[in-house]
């Protein structure tokens, strides 16, 4: 069985990332204002979320970054193979002639 790659798919999905690594860089990276707690009632939910908002923006961060290194290297790798391919044929056909 055949496995096909479609080199656009991976540049779309590194422009895709990017948008999103460039969105997700402009986000409030301290959570939710404490001046929302009109009362202590909330403060304990608001503390959690806040630790979990940074460990989340933190890890997201880090995973788009090393999936946009390695969409990278795919798509170095598909181009410089695909041009080598294409000098070897060009080669090959101006042999012949």
């Amino acid at each position: 069985m055949a496995v096909r790659f479609d080199l656009q798919d991976y540049k779309d999905l590194q422009d895709l990332l990017t948008r999103v690594r460039d969105r997700f860089g402009t986000l409030d990276e301290r959570g939710l204002s404490s001046d929302i707690a009109a009362s202590g009632v909330i403060s304990g939910s608001l503390s959690h979320f806040n630790h979990k908002w940074k460990d989340g923006h933190y890890q997201t961060k880090k995973n788009i970054k090393t999936t946009l290194e390695a969409l990278k290297y795919i798509i170095e790798s598909f181009e410089g193979t695909d041009k080598q391919l294409q000098d070897a044929l060009r080669d090959a056909l101006s042999e012949k002639k």
